[in-house]
């Protein structure tokens, strides 16, 4: 699953569950802020956060190459 998909069903779980972000920090004991950044795609999610939504990471990376032409 992609990232933006993970998100959307991130934020769906904390208004479905908590109602509101600042509920789901208490509960998970972190600010209401890094759940914010989380809900953004700023930050990465802690352990119980993943197992709680149903879900565990596989971070893979992605190179992207780019050319440039040269100007002569």
């Amino acid at each position: 699953m992609k990232e933006q998909q993970f998100l959307t069903l991130f934020r769906n779980y904390i208004f479905n569950n908590h109602r509101t972000q600042k509920a789901a920090s208490e509960h998970w004991g972190v600010s209401g802020n890094f759940v914010s950044m989380i809900a953004k795609g700023v930050k990465s999610p802690t352990e119980q956060m993943l197992k709680d939504v149903g879900f565990s990471m596989d971070i893979q990376k992605e190179t992207i190459r780019t050319y440039q032409r040269e100007c002569k």
